[in-house]
């Protein structure tokens, strides 16, 4: 539900699970819990998102026996520390969800992402790039579709970061090709700026480059309006500093607006 930008069902649905959870004796499985605050996050509701997670990283026992959600949990914590401009934080929680990982058979490639994608935050792209081509390998290994789109997605950034438009294009139609992402408009959305922040970065300039500036705002608008209208807060605002960086291009002022 949460891929198909069905946010509202999503979230009924995780509270059914936790509620009968709750009402159960004994152990409880947190994962509810987890993904509903990785959700609030996409919304933008980052201190709700906050509230629930540390909440459930409290409880006695939570995780008891279950270092995968407890790493799962760490890492949705990374992200809500990372997009409340706490990068140390963020670093920390990454990190301790790989060390966690590491005393189990599970892989620690989604974690690594989320530490690359925090370089990329922190201004270093060319020292994500191997971090995440590392784990785009391993989930590949697992034939984990959405998490290998997932990391070429974040590759892409990297490269994009680093100026080499034509690899991270590569990178954006890798991740393309592994699934019909028309109804699935949380990692379609994503690809779709990428994919208009590379052209752009390509764009000559001239009358042939203006007119490809032109449609990477055009794609961008539309991303912006599916991304309202779905309520994915934080890819509206991954679209409106792409669309601002572009139309500074074309047109300054009307970039300023956009930025402010």
């Amino acid at each position: 539900l949460v891929l198909r930008g069905r946010l509202g069902q999503a979230a009924d649905m995780y509270r059914q699970v936790w509620e009968l959870d709750d009402s159960s004796a004994g152990y409880t499985d947190k994962y509810a819990h987890t993904q509903h605050a990785s959700l609030l996050l996409m919304q933008g509701e980052v201190q709700q998102a906050r509230q629930e997670i540390e909440d459930q990283l409290k409880s006695q026992g939570a995780y008891r026996d279950d270092p995968w959600q407890l790493a799962n949990a760490l890492t949705v914590l990374g992200d809500i520390d990372k997009a409340s401009g706490n990068l140390a934080g963020a670093r920390d929680d990454y990190q301790r969800a790989v060390e966690t990982l590491k005393t189990t058979s599970f892989p620690i490639a989604w974690p690594q992402v989320s530490l690359a994608e925090l370089a990329i935050a922190e201004g270093h792209p060319r020292a994500a790039e191997p971090l995440l081509r590392q784990a785009i390998a391993e989930f590949e290994k697992e034939h984990s579709a959405g998490e290998e789109i997932g990391g070429y997605a974040a590759l892409g950034r990297s490269l994009l970061a680093q100026g080499k438009a034509a690899e991270a294009k590569d990178a954006i139609a890798r991740a393309s090709k592994l699934a019909d992402l028309r109804e699935f408009p949380v990692l379609a959305l994503p690809l779709q700026i990428l994919q208009a922040r590379a052209a752009a970065l390509e764009a000559k300039p001239g009358a042939a480059g203006n007119s490809i500036l032109v449609a990477s705002v055009r794609k961008l608008h539309s991303v912006i309006q599916q991304s309202h209208a779905l309520g994915l807060y934080n890819t509206e605002c991954e679209a409106r500093l792409a669309l601002g960086k572009i139309e500074m291009q074309l047109n300054p002022a009307s970039a300023r607006a956009q930025l402010t």
